[in-house]
């Protein structure tokens, strides 16, 4: 019976997935988006034009990041569990001087500096806007500094900080070795960096060449060219000088989110007025969220790709 459950709901998610590449290609065109530009310039546009996608669909508090629902129903204070995750390393381990890589508008680590006034957070993104805004929502906070930096050319001193964090952003590196060498100069001897974010299990392209291409359009429509394979991340980790102590599949608490996005997108695909008003109205790269949105809940459930919480430690 169990056997038959798993077949059958298999068969559905591959009937679910040819639809929905129906509705990519009918909107965005399935060649042309698996080949779009992901340097870091369209990574900063890509969050410029999304920005108040983010701020109303998603999180008026400034969160970018999926919420951690691990009893299976969208809550919105999900979204502090990453920052959570943040804070028990801090205490388990009394970083004093944190880091925050891709900081966005700043929604953890503002939280962070809330919850611990003697503490001292650093923030840094990519995004101007982002900048801005964080900054803006920090100005009574005066143990939190944002500023608009590269994660791949840290403009701090070698040995500057306790802990160094990233949520959803590595992923859009393009120099993996370079970010991770950052990374660790600017940590403290013992210190650790905490990444969490999307990763590929491993080969894509065993599952069909239609799961394959669902990866590549999740990635893509979210300005990253494709999400590392968690095994040879955690290979170049080590071989920078990290020594991984912690890494915890966190898969199944972000489909909540998932799903929620799964019914906006489809929201958007199957009513032709929005779909009009949105692509006249919208920039492209906000309205591509909506392939991640479809695609993804299938991709996460299809094995193929994960979300990791990694603790890495600096020797």
């Amino acid at each position: 019976m169990a056997s038959a459950t798993h077949a059958a709901s298999a068969t559905n998610r591959t009937a679910k997935l040819r639809r929905y590449l129906r509705f990519v290609d009918d909107n965005f065109g399935i060649d042309e988006l698996a080949h779009v530009s992901t340097d870091a310039d369209d990574t900063a546009d890509y969050y410029e034009d999304s920005y108040w996608a983010y701020h109303f669909v998603h999180s008026k508090e400034g969160a970018i990041h999926m919420a951690l629902n691990p009893g299976g129903t969208f809550d919105r204070a999900g979204y502090y569990g990453q920052p959570c995750i943040v804070e028990r390393v801090m205490r388990e381990t009394g970083a004093h001087d944190v880091l925050e890589l891709a900081s966005g508008r700043g929604f953890s680590s503002r939280y962070l500096a809330a919850q611990h006034p003697e503490r001292a957070f650093t923030g840094i993104d990519l995004t101007a806007k982002h900048v801005r805004a964080a900054r803006r929502e920090a100005q009574t906070q005066p143990n939190v500094s944002f500023l608009q930096a590269n994660f791949h050319d840290l403009p701090f001193a070698d040995e500057s900080f306790d802990l160094v964090f990233v949520v959803e952003s590595l992923c859009h590196s393009d120099n993996l070795p370079q970010a991770l060498r950052e990374a660790h100069r600017v940590l403290r001897p013992g210190g650790h960096f905490i990444v969490i974010d999307g990763f590929r299990t491993g080969d894509a392209e065993a599952h069909g060449n239609e799961w394959a291409t669902a990866a590549t359009l999740v990635e893509r429509s979210m300005s990253v060219d494709r999400f590392f394979d968690r095994d040879d991340f955690l290979t170049s980790a080590e071989q920078t000088g990290f020594t991984c102590r912690t890494h915890n599949d966190l898969s199944q608490a972000i489909l909540p989110t998932l799903r929620r996005y799964e019914d906006r997108a489809l929201q958007y695909y199957e009513s032709r007025l929005m779909n009009t008003l949105f692509r006249w109205l919208l920039p492209r790269n906000m309205l591509q969220n909506a392939v991640a949105g479809a695609l993804m809940p299938l991709t996460i459930e299809q094995g193929i790709h994960s979300y990791d919480r990694m603790t890495l430690q600096k020797g």
